[in-house]
């Protein structure tokens, strides 16, 4: 069953893969300790990593974390001499953290495991995943001589053949962004592409939609906004199931939608409304996969620039062509958008206000509810919407923020 797992997850294909190694699981937790020995030891304990990494991968990182902690003690209390698997899921759980922007937690563990791949020098790939998290981590620090030192590190175990080579273009191609070397970073980017496209041949991939989007994200940030969509939809093109690859598709999808509004014209705002209207749909079949209010909030994080650019579409449609029917799809996206915040309650700086419309066009004197959570603590805002019969006068203010060696090949 292993091998089973193993190449669903190769396919990226996890909610086949989850359900294997969760078999696996089941059948080994009722087993007597005195009747494990070594090799199903070894095979609980992958399970646990292979979960845990797909959980991160589709962004629900507290359930990542059990399982993550979960196996890390049971590797010291079962095989506290096997430091290859313990420095393994360290670094996994220090991927975890990168994801969740504890970057220097994160940097702790990575580390950590970096000094033994290095003085181990069997775990090859260890280090080479090793120093491109620790890169992309410095680059999020804006720390790019760190960035740079590891990035050297790495390519110094790396060959053009090497499976690790198109992700070593990926982070080159986000150094050179941070340094604003917008040519180099597409140079990067298209060499990343071209060596995922050999690998799948051509075949639809998780990993080539995230390079899109990638690319996507830095014409935009270099003002390139038609070459952001195109990049976004050539993204988009790639998923084959928007309910099973739902993560990946929702940031496309959002990242479309914010970048077809800058173009600002009656047609791109038209394929906005399109765009926020299958980022819903999208949105629906996500939420009851990530049940953790911590996940809740990154999901949330997603959501809700989806929904302002359709405000924002529905608006200037509005305004434009004074058809009543946007004023009712704004008020569904203001709807919808509440349900979405009920997910969880941000805390600290993922405290977000909601209220982000100031004047309204429904009704006189009519209040909209919108909820504030703040510090854990509920308050209620109001909106004050306006109904004005001639046209419609509303307008969004403001942006709303936003193993064990088997498993170590995918860090």
């Amino acid at each position: 069953m292993y091998d089973k797992g193993n190449y669903y997850f190769q396919l990226n294909n996890y909610r086949s893969s989850r359900q294997t190694f969760g078999q696996i699981i089941e059948s080994l937790e009722t087993i007597p300790d005195s009747e494990m020995d070594e090799e199903l030891i070894d095979l609980l304990s992958v399970s646990y990593s292979f979960i845990a990494k797909m959980y991160t991968e589709e962004g629900k990182y507290e359930l990542a974390q059990q399982y993550y902690d979960k196996n890390i003690r049971y590797i010291l209390q079962k095989k506290p001499d096997d430091l290859a698997s313990l420095n393994t899921n360290y670094s996994l759980l220090a991927e975890l953290y990168g994801k969740k922007g504890q970057y220097e937690t994160s940097n702790t563990y990575f580390k950590r495991a970096l000094g033994f791949y290095l003085k181990d020098q069997s775990g090859i790939n260890g280090i080479i995943a090793t120093a491109h998290n620790l890169s992309e981590n410095y680059i999020s620090l804006s720390k790019t001589d760190s960035a740079q030192h590891y990035l050297k590190l790495a390519k110094g175990y790396l060959n053009d053949t090497h499976h690790f080579a198109s992700f070593h273009h990926r982070v080159q191609a986000k150094l050179e962004q941070k340094m604003n070397h917008f040519d180099l970073a597409v140079k990067e980017l298209n060499l990343a592409l071209q060596l995922e496209k050999n690998k799948w041949k051509n075949a639809k991939n998780e990993s080539m939609a995230q390079i899109y989007n990638e690319m996507g994200v830095l014409h935009a940030k270099f003002g390139q906004h038609r070459g952001a969509v195109s990049n976004y939809n050539l993204g988009l093109d790639q998923i084959m199931d928007f309910s099973e690859d739902g993560t990946i598709a929702l940031k496309l999808l959002k990242n479309k939608s914010v970048a077809l509004n800058t173009l600002s014209t009656k047609d791109n705002y038209k394929t906005t409304l399109e765009t926020v209207k299958l980022g819903i749909k999208t949105l629906d079949s996500l939420k009851p996969t990530f049940r953790s209010q911590a996940d809740q909030l990154f999901l949330i994080e997603d959501a809700f620039p989806l929904f302002e650019a359709g405000l924002e579409a529905a608006y200037q449609l509005c305004t434009s062509s004074s058809d009543e029917s946007y004023i009712d799809l704004a008020f569904r996206y203001s709807e919808k958008s509440k349900s979405v915040l009920l997910l969880g309650s941000p805390i600290g700086s993922q405290s977000h206000t909601i209220c982000r419309y100031t004047q309204g066009c429904l009704g006189a004197g009519e209040r909209v509810k919108i909820r504030n959570h703040s510090s854990g603590e509920t308050n209620q805002k109001f909106c004050r919407r306006k109904i004005r019969k001639t046209g419609c006068s509303f307008q969004p203010k403001g942006r709303i923020p936003s193993t064990s060696t088997a498993i170590g090949d995918r860090l």
